[in-house]
């Protein structure tokens, strides 16, 4: 497939890809027009240019039969915007009320999913396209026009439940009638067509929400082409019935989530979107793991909470979990499954169970650990430290820790074999004492410049703390990425070992 890309194109085709360039300028200068003549405001004359150019292609993509032209036209446009971007130029484009880079991301996700798709299922290219085309700009107009909108804010972008409703009709009635359209009337069943639309419009509207600084403009499109792939690209071990029950099982674990103050916000969200992958796409070999990890380890959170709670000035993450940390410590078991699905020649499941039983061990460890009266120790010095300092370890947190590890190991053993249990142990344990390590070393630590207090947060007492030691852009959820992957790399050298 890879060396199809490169294949040339008719000359017409060149000849059609630098008409689309030049009536993208003109779209530009039309934008800037409506700015300078009109006062339009930035943000607007951006959503006119987003909707045109992607109008633009959409229609355009039936006259080439290489890709090749629109890859070179997407690559074009990417370094353009990057270029534009920093130089300050085309505010009608980049002027928006914060720093972004969402133009940049349009060009680099229309190239990646021409490259992908174009040859695998071209209706994926024209659907994903036009999901953030029409659904993005959709949730962009009703949030910016609706009087007194609901106004919410996961990340560091505002965005409106009217826009994010929005979004998730409007994709959903792009992809219900595309799909309508295009598929051929042997294949259409109305069960099929509507689940395909509504958990791809769902995964879609939730990226949306969770993007920031035009991030979505990225996320949407390869949201929406890696969702349509599950429905329409044939693959043995995809199951259309457990993909869609996976989802909705997704979405009412993270609604509970929420509701019982486990998860905020942003933190439900993103366990939708591992969960759906995991539950979905994985079944349930994968499920019954991450089942164990997840609701087990927010009842132990739930143990000593007041205690917990008179701590969580010093602890950098408390309280409910935020969507940082669920893909810190799910997002690495979501590529995992991802992995087993597309190459099913390598096992990836082993290094599945070793990445949450990482994270397990560390979570229990934690957990348990912050309530332990005993001596805590820093590594690799031993030296002692107060309970819930980063990186301390405690014989109570490390047996929480070990159990952790093993619950993930049995939980996995109907799929894995009974001679796996001790190396995922081992591997739980390693990531742990990674973690533990990386956390007293070169995890950021913070000094209260008002009450003294040693924490991992950058603000402490209403003021920014200063650094004391460690890298600032090493925080917990660094480690925990770090931890699960330890995790993860124990089993495949295991694996490696094995198999020689």
């Amino acid at each position: 497939m890879w060396a199809e890309l490169w294949k040339e194109a008719p000359e017409a085709e060149w000849w059609i890809a630098g008409g689309i360039a030049a009536g993208i300028v003109g779209l530009i200068g039309i934008s800037e027009l409506i700015r300078k003549a009109w006062g339009a405001s930035p943000e607007g004359s951006r959503k006119f240019l987003h909707v045109a150019v992607g109008l633009l292609l959409v229609s355009s993509l039936g006259l080439f039969s290489r890709p090749l032209p629109l890859l070179t036209l997407g690559a074009l446009f990417v370094v353009l915007n990057i270029a534009t971007v920093r130089a300050g130029m085309l505010k009608g484009i980049h002027g928006t009320a914060r720093f972004s880079y969402g133009t940049v991301w349009y060009a680099v996700s229309f190239v990646l999913v021409v490259a992908l798709f174009w040859y695998r299922e071209p209706v994926i290219v024209l659907l994903s396209m036009l999901v953030m085309t029409l659904g993005d700009s959709a949730a962009a107009v009703v949030g910016a026009y609706r009087r007194n909108p609901t106004w919410y804010a996961l990340t560091s972008d505002q965005k409106s439940f009217e826009g994010s409703a929005a979004m998730f009709l409007v994709s959903f009635f792009v992809l219900l009638s595309g799909l309508l359209q295009t598929l051929r009337p042997e294949d259409v069943r109305i069960d099929f067509v509507l689940a395909c639309a509504g958990v791809t419009a769902a995964t879609a509207t939730a990226w949306e929400a969770l993007s920031s600084r035009g991030l979505d403009n990225l996320a949407v499109p390869l949201s929406v082409a890696l969702f349509l792939s599950f429905f329409l690209l044939p693959n043995p071990r995809m199951d259309i019935q457990q993909l869609t029950i996976g989802a909705a099982l997704a979405i009412n674990i993270a609604v509970a989530s929420h509701h019982t103050a486990l998860l905020t916000a942003s933190g439900a969200v993103a366990a939708f979107l591992v969960g759906t992958v995991v539950f979905g796409v994985g079944g349930w070999q994968f499920s019954v793991p991450m089942l164990a990890f997840f609701i087990l380890s927010s009842l132990l959170s739930k143990v000593g909470a007041d205690r917990k709670s008179r701590m969580a000035d010093v602890l950098e993450k408390a309280g409910a979990r935020e969507y940082s940390q669920v893909f810190a410590n799910g997002g690495l078991a979501g590529l995992l499954v991802l992995a087993w699905y597309w190459f099913p020649e390598w096992d990836s499941y082993p290094l599945y169970g070793g990445a949450l039983a990482a994270v397990a061990a560390d979570t229990w460890g934690t957990e348990v650990g912050v309530l332990s009266n005993g001596r805590t120790v820093q590594l690799p010095r031993f030296t002692p430290v107060p309970p819930g300092t980063d990186g301390g370890v405690s014989l109570a947190g490390l047996g929480a820790g070990l159990t952790g590890s093993l619950v993930i190991a049995m939980s996995s053993v109907s799929w894995m074999g009974g001679a796996m249990v001790g190396w995922i142990l081992l591997a739980g344990a390693a990531g742990m004492t990674v973690d533990s390590l990386l956390g007293s070393t070169v995890q950021a630590q913070y000094r209260c410049s008002l009450c003294d207090a040693v924490t991992g947060k950058q603000l402490h007492c209403n003021r920014p703390a200063v650094l004391e030691k460690g890298w600032r852009w090493v925080n917990n959820d660094i480690v925990n990425w770090i931890c699960a992957g330890t995790g993860a790399a124990v089993m495949a050298l295991i694996q490696i070992v094995r198999e020689s």
